[in-house]
């Protein structure tokens, strides 16, 4: 998809995705696809079988569910859900989308239900909003306001139940603007993680127009994690620069030691360039120490134990590049190279206040070194050949080979392999279409 846009002649990638349902030139359908998939996961595999059921009721309305069952020996160790004789499942997506078209250059889009967002021009990752963690129970509206074929205006807001944690009822908001021209864009988002015991959610973060910070500061009993993000990025002839900044928290005084808390901020830079087969992709991230954090726990920016914005957590560095030279038609070969450098401050870390300890005082001042601790260097490479027939049908054949260093941030335990995988997805379908 990537490719293809930067092809044209002005660029049309969306800033919000994922791309929302398959689409049929009929006002009225119903579809099916079973969609079995094998991916290499580390030294095994991941089997899965998926379930899509789309009802299109007209034009404007449309109602999705999507079902996945995989072996319950697959689930990492945050995994919170039941396994049943060796068996996992869940309810990936499910949910209701209505569309109107307003005047002839506006447009509303409202969401309802369970289903995944990404947030953010990134081609591996996404700082803010995300597609690693489950997708999360809530309700969106997106209003949009074009002003040619290039040029855009559009405004996002969401709001969200997390799961709970202990007793804590957890709620996130977001809200977004969006500016585009023919070949550059501009967007600025907050988000707000809270809990609350035995209460629903906050009124006043359910209004969209409401810059969350403020509320928080001003209270009382508002308390919550607001974190910040802007994107930026510019296209010219074939070739795309972005990039993704976010504030979690950042100290502006030096009276107590309390203001000693280093900054927690992440940041996103990429290019991405289309030559007439070949398409490379250069991406960096660098996240801070005890980022998505705060010392409650119920606020940290989580679902069900995985982070909602990058997909590592905090405490990271990390650059990944990607070269694809297009064979012929649906064949590709793609060319990786990842490299990860993850401090001990990871998502699982509790939080943690060194520069409060008695020896550290405001004259001296506390700095830690980035990433902190013992740092994992990990670095992948790999090579892998794709047959494409279309979004859900693909099978691919690759090999690959891992260095890590101070696994699991012990001083000097090493490891490396070498992997061969195969990578396969199919989708078997149904569809019917009604006559008006």
């Amino acid at each position: 998809m990537r490719f293809e846009q930067l092809k044209l002649d002005y660029y049309d990638l969306p800033l919000s995705r994922p791309w929302i349902i398959p689409r049929t030139d009929n006002r009225k359908s119903f579809l099916l696809q079973l969609q079995p998939k094998l991916e290499p996961s580390s030294t095994k595999y991941d089997v899965s079988l998926g379930g899509w059921m789309q009802a299109r009721l007209n034009d404007n309305v449309v109602l999705v569910n999507e079902m996945k069952l995989n072996y319950a020996s697959q689930n990492d160790s945050s995994y919170i859900g039941r396994e049943w004789r060796s068996i996992s499942g869940t309810t990936n997506q499910s949910y209701l989308l209505w569309n109107r078209q307003i005047g002839k250059t506006g447009g509303m889009i409202f969401q309802a239900g369970r289903f995944y967002r990404q947030l953010g021009p990134g081609r591996h990752g996404q700082l803010l909003a995300g597609s690693n963690h489950r997708p999360i129970d809530q309700l969106s509206i997106s209003l949009a306001k074009s002003f040619s074929k290039n040029a855009y205006i559009k405004f996002y807001f969401q709001t969200s139940a997390l799961d709970k944690i202990g007793t804590d009822n957890r709620f996130m908001s977001l809200h977004r603007l969006e500016m585009k021209g023919g070949n550059w864009y501009f967007a600025v988002s907050e988000a707000m993680t809270y809990a609350r015991k035995n209460q629903g959610q906050d009124a006043v973060y359910l209004n969209p127009f409401m810059i969350y910070h403020f509320e928080q500061l001003n209270g009382p009993g508002l308390s919550g994690n607001t974190i910040g993000t802007i994107d930026f990025g510019i296209k010219w002839k074939t070739s795309h620069l972005y990039s993704e900044i976010l504030v979690d928290d950042v100290q502006f005084d030096n009276e107590v030691k309390g203001d000693l808390e280093p900054n927690e901020l992440g940041g996103l830079v990429g290019y991405e360039f289309a030559g007439q087969n070949f398409y490379l992709s250069v991406e960096g991230v660098t996240i801070t120490n005890r980022t998505y954090k705060t010392p409650d726990l119920a606020e940290w920016f989580v679902h069900r134990n995985e982070p909602i914005g990058y997909e590592l957590g905090s405490d990271l560095g990390r650059v990944n590049v990607l070269t694809r030279y297009y064979l012929k038609e649906n064949w590709h070969l793609d060319a990786t190279i990842d490299m990860i450098w993850r401090g001990e401050g990871e998502l699982s870390h509790p939080w943690d206040t060194p520069w409060m300890e008695e020896a550290v005082t405001l004259q001296d001042g506390y700095s830690e070194p980035f990433p902190t601790g013992v740092v994992e260097k990990s670095a992948i490479l790999s090579v892998e050949v794709m047959r494409h027939w279309d979004r859900e049908r693909w099978l691919g054949l690759g090999i690959s080979y891992r260095d890590i260093s101070n696994l699991n941030h012990v001083l000097n335990s090493d490891r490396s392999e070498f992997n061969l995988h195969l990578n396969a997805s199919w989708s078997l379908e149904f569809e019917a279409i009604f006559d008006d």
